[in-house]
């Protein structure tokens, strides 16, 4: 089978305790991994509903056969342009700030509560975020709803900190062009030593492919 790579290759230690790797913006369905040394289980996930991310299981995550490249699939890209943002108080207390997005009327939000999400705004980097998760989501039924103006709002939790200084308030247009925004999917892979040989650790590399020939 053929593949072609999408991004940088991640890489996260397999030891006796799961290890998360850092954040990464979906960009293809599949993501091509190896246990390099020794077997290991891995878990990808691009939820977060308890706040402490993704976590690998000896007794549940995927097993990697030492040295043996795998296919995992990650369901479909996410991602959908920015019109709009907002800022409201952070659910972690002072020093956080949640961030409302508007996605374009006529679209709905491909985000479900609890998804994590990264978002860039060309021009505007102070609304900058990586991997944070949605806590809810607004959807608005146009063209009979005469107050709609916008498909869904999403609210981010804790998507800036405080010390985030916001320059100037989010513009839709960069110019006299649209601005480039854009919410993405964001997901995370994590590992753990196999319980056949739970003294030896190995380390997961990782890249996105896609399938391009049989």
């Amino acid at each position: 089978m053929a593949y072609k790579s999408v991004g940088n290759v991640i890489t996260v230690a397999a030891g006796a305790a799961s290890t998360a790797s850092s954040a990464f913006n979906q960009q293809t369905e599949y993501l091509r991994v190896v246990a390099i040394g020794t077997a290991a289980h891995v878990a990808v996930s691009g939820f977060d509903s308890t706040g402490i991310g993704v976590s690998a299981y000896q007794n549940s995550s995927t097993y990697l056969v030492a040295d043996t490249p795998e296919i995992i699939a990650m369901g479909k890209v996410a991602s959908q342009p920015i019109v709009g943002i907002t800022t409201e108080a952070g659910d972690g207390g002072t020093g956080f700030m949640n961030l409302v997005i508007t996605i374009p009327e006529g679209q709905y939000a491909q985000f479900p509560v609890n998804a994590t999400v990264s978002a860039s705004t060309n021009g505007q980097p102070w609304f900058d975020f990586t991997d944070k998760r949605v806590k809810s989501i607004n959807t608005r039924f146009g063209p009979m709803d005469a107050t709609a103006g916008y498909g869904a709002k999403l609210t981010i939790t804790d998507a800036l900190a405080g010390t985030a200084a916001i320059a100037t308030a989010f513009s839709a247009t960069l110019g006299s062009s649209p601005r480039a925004a854009e919410l993405r999917s964001s997901q995370k892979i994590a590992a753990i030593n196999s319980q056949f040989n739970q003294s030896k650790n190995s380390t997961v590399t990782a890249q996105q492919v896609q399938i391009v020939g049989g």
